[in-house]
C-alpha cells in the first residue's frame, strides 16, 4: 500500500482541522503591541499541541519529504491554520525533529532540513505579527534553556519587525548569568541577519541595549557596525544613558567609530556625547573627549580647555590632542595658554573677520590672497567661514582659486568638500590638481581624479548627469 502523502491528501488533512483554527484564533493571549492583554478566547497551548492543529502542521511538514511538496505550498497550507500553528512550529524548531503521522501505521521521525526551516519561517512571516508576538513572548522566557532562546533569536531575525528588536535581547538575557562564549556566534549571526534584512533596525538599537546581557553588548555593536557607518554611529550615540553600566563601552566604541565616520558629525550625535566630557566615570570622560575631537566638534572647544586643568594626566593629554585636531594649533599643555588663544580667536571672529571678508570679495589680488591666508589661521571657525572661502573658487584669478582650494582642504567641512569635488571639473589643470590635493587632505581618501569617481564614493553633491560626467 502506498502511504505517501499527496498534495491532495495534505489539503484533506487540513480540512479536518476545526473551524476555529481557520478563523485565526490565538493559542496564547494575543494583543497588539502597547495594549493591555485581555482574557484569551483561544484554545490552550496544551490542547493545540495535542490536537488536530499540531497533526496538520506535522503532516504538512512531512509532505516535503513524502509527497515532494514545495516549501512554499506547505507554508501557504500551514498559514490557513492561523496562529494555532505557531506553537507546533516552535516545538519543531526547538527539538530539531518531528514525528510525521503516516496513516494507521504510526509516525515517521524526521530531522529538520533546510526545506522544513524555510517552510516554517515563511509560515510565521505570513501570519499577522500581532498574533505571533504574544505566543513567542510567552513561550520563550528566561527560564527556557539557552539553546531554545538562541533558536528564538534566529527566528526573530527573520520574522520580527523593526520595533521588536529588543526581543532579541530579551531572548538571551535569561536569569542574568553570563552567556557562554560559544553561544555568542549564534546570537551575533542572528542579529547581523536581522539588521541586514531590515536596515531601519539600527534606529531601534537603543531598545536592544535595554535588555541585552553585558557579555553580548560588544557582539551587538559588531553586528551594528557591519552596516552603514553613520547609521551605526547615530544608533550607538542614542543608546548612551539607556543603561549606565554600558556607557563606557559604548563611548569606547563610538570613539573608535569616529576615526572613520564622516566629519563633522550630525548635531544630534554631538549633543549625545558632550555631556559625558564631565562624567564622574573617568573612562566615559576620556572616550567622550577623544570622540569629540575626531568628530570635529568645534562647539566643544571651551569644555575641552576646561579639561586641560584636570588632575588626571591622561585627561589632560586627551584634551590637548582633541584641541590640536579641532584648532590646528600647537599651543602646548598649558590650559591658560589655550584659554588666552580662544579669547583672542573669538575676538578676531567677531570684530576682524567681517573686514577680512570684504577684502576677499573686493580687494586687489594681493589683499585677496592675504585674506585667504588669514582665514586659514582660524580653522576653528571653519563652519562659519567656509561659505566665504567657497565663493573665492569663482575668483577670476587662477592663483586665488588655488589658494582657496588649499584653505578648504584644511577646513574639511561638508560644504568645503562638496565644493572641492565640483572643482574637479574646472577648466584649469592647476585648479583641478589643487582641488584633488585638498580632497586628499580633507578626507584622507583617494578615489581617483574625476568628479564622477568622488560622487560614486559618496562625496560631493550628485546631479542627474553625474553618471554621464565627461572623462578627462
Amino acid at each position: 500500500m502506498d502511504n505517501r502523502l499527496t498534495p491532495f491528501a495534505l489539503l484533506a488533512a487540513l480540512a479536518l482541522v476545526p473551524r476555529a483554527a481557520f478563523c485565526g484564533e490565538s493559542s496564547a493571549p494575543v494583543f497588539p503591541l502597547g495594549s493591555t492583554p485581555g482574557a484569551p478566547r483561544s484554545v490552550t497551548p496544551s490542547k493545540v499541541r495535542g490536537g488536530s492543529a499540531e497533526r496538520a502542521v506535522l503532516t504538512a511538514l512531512g509532505s516535503i519529504d513524502s509527497a515532494n511538496a514545495s516549501s512554499e505550498s506547505v507554508s501557504q497550507a500551514i498559514v490557513q491554520l492561523g496562529s494555532e500553528a505557531v506553537d507546533p512550529l516552535l516545538d519543531v524548531l526547538i527539538l530539531g525533529k518531528f514525528a510525521e503521522p503516516v496513516g494507521e501505521f504510526g509516525n515517521v521521525t524526521r530531522s529538520v532540513q533546510r526545506a522544513h526551516l524555510s517552510a516554517m519561517t515563511q509560515s510565521i512571516k505570513l501570519l499577522p505579527w500581532e498574533s505571533v508576538r504574544g505566543i513567542i513572548a510567552k513561550r520563550f522566557h528566561p527560564s527556557e534553556p539557552l539553546r531554545s532562546r538562541l533558536i528564538l533569536c534566529r527566528l526573530l531575525a527573520e520574522v520580527a519587525p523593526a520595533a521588536d528588536l529588543s526581543m532579541l535581547g530579551a531572548a538571551v538575557s535569561g536569569d542574568g548569568k553570563a552567556i557562554p562564549r560559544d553561544a555568542h556566534r549564534s546570537y551575533g549571526t542572528a542579529l547581523a541577519r536581522w539588521i541586514h534584512r531590515d536596515p531601519e533596525a539600527v534606529s531601534h538599537f537603543p531598545e536592544l541595549v535595554k535588555t541585552v546581557h553585558p557579555s553580548l553588548l560588544r557582539i551587538s555593536i559588531e553586528a551594528l557596525r557591519g552596516g552603514e557607518d553613520e547609521a551605526a554611529l547615530s544608533a550607538m550615540c542614542r543608546s548612551l544613558g539607556v543603561h549606565a553600566r554600558y556607557d563606557a563601552t559604548l563611548l569606547m566604541e563610538i570613539a573608535d567609530q569616529s576615526k572613520t565616520a564622516r566629519r563633522p558629525a550630525a548635531t544630534e550625535v554631538l549633543a549625545n556625547i558632550r555631556p559625558f566630557v564631565t562624567s564622574l566615570d573617568p573612562n566615559c570622560a576620556l572616550e567622550a573627549v577623544s570622540a569629540l575631537g575626531r568628530l570635529d566638534d568645534v562647539g566643544a572647544v571651551e569644555s575641552l580647555i576646561a579639561q586641560m586643568k584636570s588632575d588626571s594626566p591622561t585627561m589632560r593629554s586627551r584634551a590637548k590632542e582633541a584641541l590640536e585636531i579641532l584648532a590646528d594649533e600647537r599651543i602646548g599643555s598649558d590650559a591658560s595658554a589655550w584659554a588666552n588663544w580662544f579669547v583672542a580667536a573669538t575676538e578676531w571672529h567677531e570684530t576682524v573677520a567681517p573686514e577680512v571678508t570684504l577684502r576677499l570679495r573686493n580687494g586687489p589680488v594681493t589683499q585677496r590672497s592675504q585674506a585667504l591666508l588669514e582665514f586659514a589661521r582660524y580653522r576653528v571657525f571653519r563652519h562659519d567661514l567656509d561659505e566665504t572661502i567657497i565663493e573665492a573658487l569663482k575668483d577670476r584669478d587662477e592663483g586665488i582659486v588655488i589658494i582657496a582650494c588649499a584653505v578648504l582642504g584644511h577646513y574639511a567641512t561638508v560644504p568645503a568638500t562638496n565644493a572641492l569635488v565640483e572643482a574637479l571639473d574646472a577648466e584649469s589643470v592647476k585648479v583641478r590638481k589643487a582641488a584633488l590635493e585638498a580632497l586628499h587632505r580633507s578626507t584622507g581618501k583617494r578615489h581617483g581624479e574625476l568628479r564622477s569617481e568622488w560622487i560614486a564614493a559618496g562625496f560631493g553633491t550628485p546631479t542627474e548627469d553625474a553618471a554621464a560626467a565627461p572623462t578627462k
